[in-house]
């Protein structure tokens, strides 16, 4: 019997049967109990929206760009998670928060710096970035767009558990880091290998040009 069942037989012996709600009062009490420990587990989207919001000052070696995402999302009349994470592709949603879970069961505290990016956010971005429009996190040459986005940047104190455990559960999630040496917070969706070289050998050359004048990261 599914969880909102057995929630809506309860609640009906409780108005339709007071006299035996009241009879029986510890065994609806003890319904409840179970009710509510067996509680339908949360849908991707939630999930992630609660570990987004783990981090509300979102801060990197770039400085504090905890106002980027809401002014991005406020442009679009939206509010911050319907923004970050709903913009996500759904299968980067549900590999990711696979991905958390386990991260969680393991003790390892985790957030998401930075989700869904459209065009007018990447160019507010500031350090080692892609282009405006050929981001994975949303450009619209890179992705079709808000629901599309196909990349994340996640973060964890300290960071080696995470990425650890992305490199383990990657190939079997669906999920990589194509850009280890000077990118590592950087999570996206498996594409093709050569696409993905070709995109991490530009981000190579970007970083040889700039070193010295920033942190690889892009608030």
């Amino acid at each position: 019997m599914s969880f909102w069942v057995q929630l809506w037989i309860t609640v009906i012996i409780c108005f339709a049967c007071p006299a035996f709600a009241e009879e029986s009062g510890e065994d609806l009490v003890e319904i409840h109990k179970q009710l509510i420990h067996n509680k339908p587990p949360q849908a991707p989207r939630e999930y992630l929206c609660d570990v987004y919001k783990r981090t509300p000052i979102k801060k990197d070696a770039a400085g504090d760009f905890s106002w980027k995402d809401p002014a991005a999302a406020k442009r679009k009349g939206m509010d911050v998670c319907t923004y970050a994470i709903d913009g996500m592709a759904p299968e980067l949603q549900e590999r990711l928060a696979a991905l958390g879970k386990a991260a969680d069961s393991r003790g390892i505290e985790w957030s998401i710096l930075s989700g869904f990016r459209d065009d007018w956010r990447q160019e507010i971005a500031s350090g080692l970035k892609a282009g405006n429009k050929t981001s994975k996190h949303g450009g619209s040459k890179a992705t079709k767009g808000y629901g599309d986005g196909r990349a994340a940047d996640i973060v964890a104190s300290p960071i080696r558990p995470l990425m650890v455990l992305v490199d383990q559960m990657g190939k079997d999630l669906g999920l990589n880091r194509p850009y280890k040496s000077f990118d590592p917070y950087h999570v996206q969706l498996a594409g093709p290998t050569q696409l993905v070289a070709k995109t991490a050998k530009a981000k190579v050359r970007y970083a040889k040009r700039h070193r010295g004048k920033s942190s690889h990261r892009r608030a």
